[in-house]
C-alpha cells in the first residue's frame, strides 16, 4: 500500500499535502520486485493511477500471476464519513477528486488491461452487494455464480 510508506516518511500528516512522486516509484519498485519472486500480493489502490496500475498488471502477467481486479465501491458521503472516522483520515478534497475518477476507469480496466477476474463489491445502502464485471456487464453474485 503506497499510503503505508507514504506514512512512514512523512508521519501522521501525510495526507494534507500532495505525495511526492518518490513515495509512488518507492511503492512500484517494492511491488514490482514482489511479483518478480512469485509470491502472492495484494497491492491496495484509489485506482485513479492508470499507467502505474497498467504498468504493474503487465509485470504480473509477464510473470503468469492470475490478475483479479477487486473495486470497493461505496457513495461519496459515505467515504467521507468513514474517512473521518480512520486513524489516518484521508483529505475530503482528495476522495472527493478520487471518487470520480476512479469509477471512470472501471471500463478502461477491464476492457484495455483485461484481468483474469473483475469483481465489484458494494456498500451503498448499507449492505454488502457483490458483484461481477464482465464484458461491460455487472453480473449479479447468486448463491455459486453470477448472473
Amino acid at each position: 500500500n503506497p499510503d503505508d510508506i507514504d506514512y512512514i516518511l512523512r508521519g501522521k500528516d501525510y495526507s494534507k499535502t500532495a505525495r511526492p512522486s518518490s513515495v509512488t516509484k518507492m511503492s512500484t519498485l517494492k511491488v514490482t520486485n514482489i511479483l518478480k519472486t512469485g509470491n502472492n500480493l495484494i497491492y491496495d489502490t484509489t485506482g485513479n493511477d492508470y499507467q502505474r496500475i497498467e504498468a504493474l498488471s503487465k509485470i504480473a502477467k509477464d510473470n503468469r500471476y492470475t490478475v483479479v481486479f477487486i473495486h470497493l465501491l461505496d457513495s461519496l458521503n459515505d467515504l467521507i464519513s468513514k474517512s473521518k472516522q480512520r486513524s489516518r483520515p484521508v483529505d475530503e478534497p482528495y476522495i472527493k477528486s478520487s471518487y470520480g475518477k476512479t469509477q471512470s476507469l472501471i471500463k478502461k480496466y477491464s476492457n484495455e488491461l483485461k484481468p483474469d477476474s473483475y469483481y465489484i463489491v458494494t456498500t451503498i445502502g448499507g449492505k454488502y452487494k457483490f458483484f461481477k464485471y464482465e464484458n461491460n456487464r455487472l453480473l449479479k453474485k447468486k448463491v455459486d455464480r453470477y448472473d
